[in-house]
């Protein structure tokens, strides 16, 4: 029989109203006993609190201290652990709104692809079409230099979409990376707290007292020392800040800008200047030549306007890794300017800097880099042969 005993009045009169309530129907067995249960386990609490002594008691409320059996847990113990537990969810729609950032950009990889094929053949096309004399072969390959060309018109239609929803997407990423960030750094700031008040803590001559007395009154050692429960979120806590890469880039500064020493498609780096202001990475012929990147006829064209204003022809090529630092980025779109631009400078533009987080230290001449890997990995383009939305 289960012995139930009452810390006041208050709480023997609910128990019997409910007992009498409820009589001897099996349910309200089940529904008592477990009422019961729960009495006898706050009255087990009260009972160890009454067992240390009032002043034990009163020592271990000062500093936030709860004993459990023979293990102390700092409050701030506690708290730690829900929010280090919670970032498990924050972890999760990270990977999700980056899961949707890399499929859009597969689907733009795979615009590009098409677009370059189409110009090969359109080309290819064009120069047949020169040398036909019959009718037939004219009108067919009329049909499908007009088939081509179609086809070109429509991946240049879905072009600014797909760039639309990326930046979407690459906002989203961001709204999760930062938020991610800042709430490890929060936790982290709390971590050290109680490990700096755990060492405080462990010199409290009061608290040494009344442990050594609690561990008389118990039969068991009292340690004052982390709990284990601090412990396992740290370590938990470890695991998430090592998905998150960090660091500052010394940068040089000539003529009022700074650049930064790049590695492209893994060749020894060189010095580009930092500009968020340009949309591509841009380099000059000569430099793009050196580094052993191919330009093609088919290579989509574009216009790179200078500091002075001026506006140059170049091609768009795309780069199969760039890296600064620890942060690397593959398939960078990259602007190889026309061999007039002879003294064109190297500038890192945002299709490289845009993947990451990013921050110029004018004081410190450093660039600041940040990445969270949010655990995805890049998305092989569709094979389809029409992009997709």
């Amino acid at each position: 029989m289960l012995t139930v005993i009452f810390s006041n009045q208050t709480a023997r009169r609910t128990y019997d109203a409910l007992r009498s309530s409820l009589g001897k129907c099996s349910l309200g067995f089940v529904i008592l006993l477990t009422f019961e249960t729960c009495i006898a386990q706050d009255s087990a609490k009260s009972g160890q609190a009454n067992q240390l002594g009032q002043e034990i008691a009163q020592v271990l409320s000062e500093r936030d201290l709860t004993l459990v059996g023979p293990n102390l847990v700092l409050g701030l113990d506690t708290q730690i652990t829900k929010e280090v537990r919670s970032l498990k969810d924050k972890k999760k729609a990270l990977a999700e709104a980056d899961k949707k950032r890399l499929a859009v950009l597969a689907n733009i990889e795979l615009n590009k692809r098409m677009m370059t094929e189409l110009r090969t053949k359109h080309r290819l096309l064009s120069t047949k079409l020169t040398g036909v004399l019959d009718v037939a072969t004219n009108n067919r390959l009329v049909g499908e230099l007009s088939a081509t060309s179609g086809a070109m018109a429509q991946l240049e239609e879905d072009k600014p979409e797909l760039l639309k929803l990326a930046k979407t997407e690459k906002d989203a990423v961001s709204r999760e990376e930062e938020e991610f960030v800042q709430d490890l750094a929060k936790i982290r700031e709390k971590v050290d707290a109680a490990l700096e008040a755990w060492e405080e803590l462990k010199k409290d001559k009061k608290l040494i007292d009344a442990m050594e007395a609690a561990s008389k009154k118990i039969g068991k050692k009292i340690s004052i020392q982390p709990s284990t429960t601090l412990i396992s979120s740290e370590k938990l806590l470890k695991t998430y800040e090592q998905a998150m890469i960090s660091e500052s880039i010394p940068l040089e500064k000539e003529s009022g800008v700074y650049s930064v020493k790049v590695s492209i498609n893994g060749k020894p780096g060189e010095q580009m200047i930092v500009d968020s202001a340009a949309s591509s990475i841009s380099v000059s012929h000569d430099f793009a030549k050196k580094l052993g990147i191919e330009i093609k006829d088919s290579d989509e064209d574009a216009i790179v306007t200078l500091a002075d204003g001026s506006q140059i022809p170049a091609k768009i090529v795309y780069l199969d890794s760039v890296r600064v630092g620890k942060f690397t980025a593959e398939n960078v779109e990259c602007c190889v300017m026309h061999p007039r631009a002879v003294n064109a400078p190297a500038l890192l533009g945002m299709s490289f800097l845009d993947q990451f987080k990013f921050e110029i230290d004018s004081e410190k001449m450093e660039l600041k880099m940040l990445k969270v890997d949010s655990g995805e990995k890049k998305v092989a383009p569709s094979k389809s042969k029409k992009p997709l939305k």
